[in-house]
């Protein structure tokens, strides 16, 4: 007898396992800044964009948080994040392993421009 818990054809783990909403939102707003959504000096509203992905400001928060570590965003005190003009120089990483991890498809990203 076939054991219902298993299926013959299985996808492993890593390809079943579902991406963080942080990482989603990560991965979504770095390809909008490199594919030139959003362009060099343009906003990026907290609010809009949390309506455009239909979830709630706090990741969105975070995330522009993270993208301002990076470099790729700008805090303008009292006025919002700003994208910031991508370069080489631009992309700032610290080298530790959790920023390594986050910063590759936006390095690699950045050389394929160039």
């Amino acid at each position: 007898m076939e054991n219902p818990g298993k299926n013959s054809q299985e996808t492993p783990i890593s390809a079943r396992t579902p991406m963080t909403l942080r990482a989603h939102v990560v991965q979504m707003l770095n390809a909008a800044i490199l594919s030139g959504k959003y362009r060099p000096g343009d906003r990026l509203n907290e609010s809009q964009i949390a309506r455009e992905l239909n979830i709630s400001r706090i990741p969105v928060r975070e995330v522009l948080s993270q993208l301002q570590e990076q470099g790729l965003v700008q805090n303008r005190e009292r006025r919002g994040m700003f994208v910031i003009n991508i370069g080489r120089s631009a992309v700032t990483c610290s080298i530790t392993p959790r920023y390594v991890i986050d910063c590759q498809p936006t390095i690699i990203s950045i050389h394929q421009l160039h």
